[in-house]
């Protein structure tokens, strides 16, 4: 069915969806398929397709891709999945399509003071995060206060 702007709509599983749409979410569902594939082939211990996919693995190469390159990978993949929730949750939240953190008053220069605090004091209490991000507003007002 073709709607009115010229896109065609697919009806999947009860979903209706532009056949633009699928085709760029499945090309990124491809693209993150090779970025995981290329991930966990590629290190100090090599591991070929072949081996990845089926081959025998010995304990080095078993460790360096089931123990150290997988959960990686996905942990990669699950972070930059929750932040894209986020984003949607955000954007859904406040009704605008553009939306991004700065909305919320946290600007990219608290998000870099308090992974400063974290790198650089590990030992920081996590309550002093809303306070390290203060501060960081504080002197941000300050410098905006002094320029003009």
């Amino acid at each position: 069915m073709r709607r009115l702007d010229g896109y065609v709509l697919l009806h999947l599983a009860g979903l209706e969806m532009r056949r633009v749409d699928l085709v760029a979410g499945l090309t990124l569902l491809g693209v993150a398929v090779l970025a995981v594939t290329g991930s966990l082939m590629v290190g100090t211990t090599p591991v070929h397709l072949s081996d990845l996919f089926g081959g025998p693995l010995d304990d080095t190469q078993r460790y360096a891709v089931l123990g150290l390159r997988l959960p990686r990978a996905l942990m990669g993949l699950l972070a930059g999945a929750a932040i894209a929730v986020s984003g949607a949750i955000l954007q859904s939240l406040t009704r605008n399509p553009i939306a991004d953190p700065g909305l919320l008053g946290l600007s990219q220069g608290a998000l870099l003071a308090i992974l400063f605090s974290f790198v650089l004091a590990p030992g920081t209490p996590r309550a002093w995060v809303p306070s390290i991000a203060s501060a960081e507003h504080a002197l941000d007002a300050i410098r905006d206060w002094a320029a003009d």
